[in-house]
């Protein structure tokens, strides 16, 4: 008798196989209208983002209940399958005869095999293909009104842009505020935490991100470069240089999806990128919900989300490996990894931590190794207790992690070999200066203004609770262990420990990250932790007054409700909501709009952060295309040995052309004006070169010793600007030739 075929099987696997003919179709159909370019982006991304991982993660065991946790797996598992192809195609393709193995061709096909094999083992393994059904309960207005928050963000973003109008933004982050402020509340359901989570988090990094056509930040601009360098040669090798190109989550797997979906390379970055990275409150909600409990789980997701460093740059190398690293955890505590299939699965992880942040994966792989070392010494000293851990998860991880490494990046092994030298010489400086760059401790003695201290003292408190909720939950599990009991999952508490470590030790030294990276790094475990000492803090004031309460022999209807401790129940959850509605308000430059002048671009268009609009980016691609005579990729050609020149500039304007000419890839060197160690701006030292100055980095007004290292006096710009060296000049920039440069 034939065996009857899984109806689910059927469902999934005709949507897949219908989406795979839109796919293949649409490309070939680009000018027919306006409609298939989005058709094709989302059968694209519906083929590469979802249906992988969804299938995969069927095969291999992992059936969570919960629609959130599945599509969780389904996509953090497809981003991994998408970075081996990236790998597979470059490693195997190209030695095969393949010259562009990164073009669509290659990649459609390979995408396409993948799926067909997938559908293929569902159908002979008999694996059911049933996905959990979306369930909101709570009231339809609160639900409306967190769907409806990323489109506020979108219109926000556009009152700025278009209008010049900053209302939106108000409404936006008051929004925002109202949620936390709720979140105090029963009218926030746990059933709602992960859409309140979501929304929020997407809300939030889209109000930044689509200020501008490009990506915002740092580093990202190196990964857009090299993305954009792969979108042109559509071919990945080690030997192309330098480390950022050995992480392909940022830089070969943008110009994938860029390459099979049609989108711009910026809205990559920016929109889906976005999205993807908005799932990881939404993946320690889930975590902490079961670790903890919702409450706790909630705020930590928003403590999380409301740090600067988690939403006011594109998503780049650190925060898309966080994604990868809450689907471990995810994995971890709700599937376990006991079988040969989840053990795939927690290998795919890994695999793709690796290709995402050589920073995450050492500090998570050596966290890992210090706590089964401390669970080891748990159970020398006589604890008897099982857990999950074992010492070849983080000595296979540090191993396969260094070995890829060691081939596709030899510099970046350098560097990390030549840490603990580094630390040497900065213990040194830490002893005579008192603070070394970049280090905990040069923050706070940088921070000057009102509001910039009160967030210093919010930062302060938030990471003293998460020390002390860190330390009761420790004290808690050992008192469980000496007694017999379940310590529930010790793992996380053990992981947590080295973390916080590592995050103190940021604040004397750091190891190739700044000490703001280094406390959004930690907060992918240690963030719940805020919420546990929060509850620590009013749990014993309430124990304390109800033992003084009860010694002075009085009753109350609060005592005989359950005494002080049920009274302040609610009010240390709404305290701490006040408080995170204050980081938010802060971070994101509400507050400062409120009180005079923000700086932040939604806010301020004036600003000169790292949101840079389309005439800027314009003026640095016309002055590389125009100032060089050689080819834009020259290091993918034949060397002509062209004299270097230099470009100089101020800070930020620095990270621009990190876009536009990388080093390395170009005969372009950026070099700055000023800098923190050199901050005054000397003319008559300019060598021969070219002097790029974005207008939003002039204060015309101020003297250049009262400027910070990113802001140029209207002096210093005359002094360096003549009547015959001004080579281009809009509202955005103006670019002198400094060979000519009119000094007094």
């Amino acid at each position: 008798m034939a065996r009857s075929v899984d109806s689910g099987v059927v469902a999934f696997g005709g949507v897949v196989l219908g989406l795979l003919a839109v796919f293949w179709a649409t490309p070939a159909l680009q000018d027919v209208g306006a409609l298939v370019p989005a058709v094709r982006a989302f059968a694209g991304l519906f083929l590469i983002l979802f249906a992988p991982g969804a299938l995969l993660a069927r095969l291999v065991g992992i059936r969570p209940d919960r629609f959130g946790v599945f599509a969780l797996f389904a996509i953090t598992l497809s981003f991994g399958v998408l970075t081996l192809l990236n790998l597979f195609v470059s490693f195997v393709l190209a030695p095969l005869g393949v010259a562009e193995p990164l073009s669509f061709l290659p990649l459609a096909g390979v995408l396409s095999a993948v799926l067909a094999a997938l559908l293929a083992a569902i159908h002979v393994t008999g694996t059911s293909m049933s996905i959990p059904p979306i369930r909101l309960r709570g009231s339809p207005a609160v639900v409306l009104g967190l769907v409806a928050l990323p489109g506020l963000a979108a219109a926000a973003v556009i009152g700025v842009d278009q209008f010049g109008t900053n209302l939106g933004m108000f409404a936006l982050l008051g929004g925002v505020i109202a949620v936390t402020l709720l979140a105090a509340t029963r009218l926030v359901p746990g059933s709602l935490a992960p859409l309140a989570v979501f929304s929020v988090s997407l809300s939030v990094l889209l109000h930044r991100n689509l200020l501008t056509d490009h990506v915002v930040g740092a580093d990202i601009q190196a990964s857009y470069f090299l993305s954009d360098l792969l979108l042109d040669t559509h071919y990945w090798a080690p030997d192309m240089g330098g480390s950022m190109m050995s992480l392909s989550v940022v830089t070969s797997v943008p110009a994938s999806i860029t390459m099979l979906t049609g989108l711009d390379l910026a809205t990559t970055y920016k929109v889906v990128y976005v999205f993807l990275f908005s799932l990881v409150p939404v993946g320690l909600f889930y975590v902490n919900s079961r670790v903890f409990d919702d409450r706790i789980a909630l705020f930590g997701s928003l403590f999380f989300v409301f740090y600067h460093g988690s939403f006011y740059f594109t998503p780049g190398k650190q925060l898309m490996s966080e994604l990868v690293v809450v689907a471990m955890l995810l994995l971890v505590v709700y599937e376990g990894v006991d079988t040969v299939g989840l053990k795939a699965a927690l290998g795919i992880f890994a695999a793709t931590l690796i290709s995402a942040h050589y920073g995450m994966t050492y500090a998570i792989g050596l966290s890992l190794l210090a706590a089964v070392a401390g669970l080891g010494i748990v159970r020398r000293l006589g604890g008897d207790f099982d857990h999950d851990l074992s010492i070849w998860q983080p000595v296979v991880l540090l191993g396969a992690a260094t070995a890829f490494y060691a081939y596709s990046a030899p510099d970046l092994v350098d560097r990390l070999g030549a840490l603990p030298f580094g630390i040497v010489d900065q213990l040194v400086t830490l002893a005579i200066t008192g603070a070394v760059p970049g280090s905990g401790a040069s923050y706070v003695s940088g921070e000057t203004g009102l509001l910039d201290s009160l967030r210093l003292y919010l930062y302060l408190l938030l990471t003293g609770l998460i020390g002390l909720g860190l330390a009761r939950d420790v004290l808690g599990r050992l008192d469980r262990i000496r007694t017999g009991a379940d310590p529930g999952y010790v793992e996380y508490a053990a992981l947590a420990v080295p973390l916080f470590a590592f995050l103190g030790s940021s604040y004397f030294v750091i190891a190739n990250l700044w000490a703001d990276r280094v406390y959004q790094l930690v907060l992918t475990i240690l963030a719940p932790y805020a919420a546990v000492g929060v509850a620590t803090v009013f749990g014993g004031a309430g124990a304390v007054l109800d033992r003084a309460s009860a010694a002075l022999g009085r009753t109350s209807r609060a005592a005989s409700d359950g005494g002080v401790r049920r009274r302040l129940g609610g009010a240390h959850w709404t305290l701490l909501a006040v408080v995170l509605a204050a980081v938010l308000a802060l971070n994101s430059g509400l507050a400062f709009a409120l009180v005079g002048t923000a700086d932040a671009s939604g806010f301020n268009a004036e600003t000169n952060d790292l949101t840079f609009n389309g005439p800027e980016r314009e003026a640095a691609d016309w002055l590389v295309d125009n100032a060089t005579a050689i080819e834009r990729y020259d290091r993918l050609g034949a060397d002509d040995g062209a004299a270097t020149l230099p470009i100089y500039t101020e800070p930020r304007s620095y990270q621009l052309f990190r876009a536009v000419a990388l080093p390395g890839y170009t005969n372009v060197e950026i070099r700055y004006l000023k800098s923190q160690w050199r901050p005054t701006v000397f003319p008559a030292e300019v060598e021969e070169g070219y002097v790029f100055v974005r207008q939003r980095s002039v204060d015309p007004d101020a003297r250049s010793a009262d400027l910070p290292p990113s802001m140029l006096s209207g002096s210093t710009v005359g002094n360096l600007s003549g009547p015959r060296n001004v080579v281009y000049a809009s509202e955005s920039a103006r670019i002198m030739d400094s060979n000519t440069t009119a000094v007094p």
